[in-house]
């Protein structure tokens, strides 16, 4: 019991590391004139299947774009125009990949990734054009499928049945059982419940406001971005108390959460709220422009300051 345990703890605390398995779980939107570009990723990782054997996600490697995305895409784009009505969704693609279960490591991963266009009917004013950004929290509730793979509601197709089989796990003495979503517990009586909640195209944790974000400002590209990295981890998770001479714990998750958010926008940009003004048409020339007009304005305050203050100052001293 006690090398299985390690086992399992050790493939949960080095899983990120498994070459090929895994990508890095992020949201980008590069605002541009026309469609912007939006890009997610989210990487799931589970170990459930070593204390539920008959739990497993199935094995896919599918793609839906251009014609056979159009369902995916209405769903998407009902769900992003809840938050922002004038947005349009352009050009989806959606590619979802898992790796078969593995008895050695004890792990399995599941890669979802989409990328679209997002065009807005943004509101302009004579310096800036209003980019509203509020719909990048959106949640997709419909089913999306892939070749029969559900790729968002995994909690209801597949891992309800999994909380069922665990019903059926008893305590001891020696092996305490817990259940916890997203760091609540949960009594197992309400456990399938729960776990048909679990979703995959939910983004609403980056509705953290965008004046929260932290700029960074690139003269080479003139562009500046917005980025995020405090954000939640999303986990299903039964932890098994091994209360012996030498007490362990065992963590079998299916969990995912993203690690860096950003948002990448014309330099002289700027962010109210959800609303990123952006001013498009910069260019170097523009910057160096600025530059001169702000080193021209420097030079005449210190121009003035010597003629007028300090002349002042000095002749007051010179009288006395």
């Amino acid at each position: 019991m006690l090398v299985v345990a390690i086992l399992l703890l050790l493939a949960i605390l080095t899983g990120p590391v498994v070459r090929g398995a895994n990508i890095s779980s992020g949201f980008s939107l590069n605002i541009q004139p026309g469609a912007s570009q939006v890009a997610f990723s989210v990487s799931i990782f589970q170990n459930v299947t070593a204390i539920v054997g008959s739990f497993v996600l199935p094995q896919t490697d599918s793609v839906l774009v251009g014609s056979n995305s159009t369902i995916a895409a209405a769903a998407l784009q009902s769900a992003i125009q809840a938050r922002t009505p004038s947005d349009n969704l352009k050009s989806l693609r959606l590619h979802a990949v898992s790796t078969p279960w593995s008895n050695s490591t004890q792990v399995q991963w599941l890669n979802i990734s989409l990328s679209f266009g997002i065009e807005e009917s943004s509101r302009s004013n004579d310096q800036s054009v209003h980019f509203d950004a509020a719909w990048r929290s959106f949640a997709v509730s419909s089913s999306v499928s892939l070749a029969g793979f559900e790729a968002n509601n995994i909690g209801s197709a597949y891992l309800v049945g999994a909380a069922e089989a665990l019903q059926g796990i008893k305590n001891s003495k020696t092996i305490v059982f817990t259940y916890h979503l997203n760091g609540r517990g949960v009594p197992i009586a309400d456990l399938p419940e729960k776990a048909a909640t679990v979703s995959v195209l939910n983004f609403s944790s980056l509705a953290i406001p965008l004046s929260n974000w932290i700029p960074a400002y690139n003269y080479t590209t003139n562009s500046v971005t917005w980025s995020l990295k405090s954000l939640p981890t999303y986990t299903f998770d039964v932890t098994e108390t091994v209360t012996e001479a030498q007490p362990t714990q065992i963590h079998y998750q299916l969990s995912y959460s993203f690690h860096m958010a950003s948002i990448t926008a014309p330099l002289r940009s700027s962010v109210s709220g959800d609303t990123i003004f952006v001013v498009f048409g910069d260019t170097t020339e523009t910057f160096m422009g600025l530059i001169i007009a702000s080193a021209s304005l420097l030079a005449v305050g210190t121009t003035f300051y010597e003629r007028r203050v300090l002349t002042r100052v000095l002749g007051k001293k010179t009288r006395r």
